[in-house]
């Protein structure tokens, strides 16, 4: 399979259809688009854009393989590695190597005067579905000699719900009711929601459907998660 591997720093210069694919994934690529949305906004009305950012897109032909990101929280700290992925096995596979190997070239300077696009300390954790995880850690291990913690400092869990998924619980909201993106409008209300579950559903009562792992870093010697 050809392949075709493209960054930017600039979130201005990702492409409409990039930004499309995300949206047309929602669920699965909900890590990912609302930073890059948010970052837009921001650059848009700034005119300025974050530094230290990464983003970074693989195709095969027209088909989009993955996006990631290294990108800040809010809080002026670091993500993890955010990867999202085609779901088919193949074109994971292929998508986390190529990943992996990009990421690697861009953590060696070009000349002894300039600075690595991202350093390799830098993807101390990936945060992805369970199987693009894996394999880019397994990845990232083969090339990079980092070892994988077996035990993360801290494990993420990410979780969704649809039509189907939804317990008896919610259909006592009869049919009056839809599935779809929150928006502003809905702050109050999701903000009720989100303190109903976390006060009344259980972990183990999740569709777990992500996870995060971590890196023991060669340079540091030390685990850290900031998600």
């Amino acid at each position: 399979m050809t392949t075709t591997t493209t960054y930017t720093s600039i979130p201005l210069e990702v492409p409409q259809y990039i930004l499309q694919w995300l949206v047309d994934n929602g669920p699965s690529c909900n890590v990912v688009l609302p930073t890059l949305e948010k970052t837009i906004h921001t650059s848009q009305q700034s005119g300025r854009g974050p530094r230290g950012h990464l983003w970074v897109w693989i195709q095969a032909g027209n088909r989009v393989l993955a996006v990631a990101a290294l990108s800040d929280t809010y809080m002026d700290t670091k993500y993890p590695l955010f990867i999202v992925s085609s779901r088919d096995g193949a074109g994971c596979d292929v998508a986390t190597l190529e990943l992996a190997k990009t990421l690697v070239s861009l953590s060696v300077p070009t000349s002894p005067s300039t600075q690595p696009v991202v350093s390799m300390s830098r993807i101390f954790s990936v945060f992805a579905e369970a199987r693009t995880s894996k394999m880019f850690a397994t990845r990232w291990q083969q090339l990079t000699g980092i070892s994988i913690l077996r035990d993360p400092y801290y494990r993420a869990w990410l979780s969704t719900v649809t039509a189907e998924t939804l317990t008896t619980r919610f259909s006592q909201l009869g049919s009056d009711y839809w599935i779809g993106p929150a928006n502003t409008e809905d702050v109050v209300e999701l903000g009720h929601h989100c303190y109903e579950f976390a006060s009344e559903v259980s972990v183990q009562c999740l569709f777990v459907m992500s996870f995060c792992i971590d890196f023991f870093s060669r340079e540091s010697h030390s685990s850290s998660t900031l998600l």
